[in-house]
């Protein structure tokens, strides 16, 4: 688990490439990165302890393996690699055949084809052919239809349409890709009273976090700032969800840099549940965590 999952703070793709820095460090080493007795001191120590060398456990790595896996392993994601991507182009020559085994590789599948096994591991972020076609609808951000028929609003069925797809595109963690579906889906009602429907409501939060597991809090930060005015002027204001919006913007702002605004709005956020709870309820644990570190990362 990634430090910045066990503060229960916003959480993107770079946390998988930190599992991918501990799986690779095993790799390596024989041994994971951290060990302790129990789960709490496990979390304790992806948190808090120095990242370790693979050069401390085994000679001979290349240095450019022994730099990936140490940057893979930082404590803050902005100070890992920037995606899977850049990951590959380091690795990749690695894992070079050399074109006299190459034929040695082949191996014979079902119906005679004969295929070269190290192939998948070449290239895989690049986009595959899906292997159903997806179903079709109205919305379609890949090939737009008539000006017209983008202004006309999506009925229920399109968006709910819409919604799966973007939720299976998001399983396989295209986030962009997702929240991008859900935006061109939602785009004729963002004006006037549509907006604020419950339906359409619902939408522009699940897009809001979809940008937060992107990693796009730029995008992210003004859907949730909209939403808490939106929420607080339904007749019956969900105040769960306001407060949850109001914590989803200040992640935000700590992402993008506004640690005093952040630190501002978790503050009152600890402060009302304070009064709400008991001061050592463990629920507000997290919440004193995300207050904690964003204090101290401000000295």
């Amino acid at each position: 688990m990634a430090p910045e999952q066990a503060l229960n703070t916003a959480v993107g793709p770079r946390a998988d490439l930190y599992a991918l820095g501990c799986v690779l460090f095993e790799l390596l080493t024989g041994n994971p990165p951290y060990r302790a007795d129990n789960p709490l001191g496990m979390l304790h120590r992806h948190m808090n302890d120095p990242v370790p060398s693979v050069l401390a456990h085994r000679a001979g790595v290349p240095d450019a393996l022994v730099q990936l896996v140490f940057g893979l392993l930082a404590k803050d994601p902005q100070h890992r690699p920037g995606s899977a991507a850049e990951v590959y182009e380091i690795l990749a020559p690695f894992g070079a055949v050399e074109p006299e085994r190459a034929a040695d590789l082949a191996m014979t599948v079902v119906g005679g084809e004969r295929v070269d096994p190290t192939m998948p591991y070449r290239y895989p972020f690049e986009p595959l052919p899906p292997r159903t076609p997806l179903p079709s609808t109205r919305v379609d951000i890949a090939r737009p239809r008539a000006a017209v028929e983008l202004v006309e609003p999506p009925s229920l069925d399109e968006l709910a349409e819409v919604e799966e797809r973007a939720w299976a595109l998001a399983e396989e963690e295209r986030f962009t890709q997702a929240a991008e579906l859900i935006e061109t889906a939602i785009r004729p009602l963002r004006k006037g009273h549509g907006a604020k429907q419950p339906r359409i409501l619902e939408l522009r939060l699940n897009l809001a976090n979809l940008h937060v597991l992107a990693g796009a809090f730029r995008q992210a930060l003004p859907e949730f700032q909209q939403l808490i005015v939106d929420l607080a002027q339904r007749p019956v204001p969900d105040q769960e969800l306001i407060w949850q919006c109001r914590q989803q913007a200040a992640v935000c702002q700590a992402e993008l840099g506004e640690a005093n605004a952040a630190l501002g709005e978790l503050r009152e956020l600890l402060a009302e549940e304070q009064r709400a709870l008991a001061p050592s309820s463990p629920e507000l644990f997290p919440l004193r965590q995300q207050v904690a570190m964003l204090a101290a990362g401000g000295r």
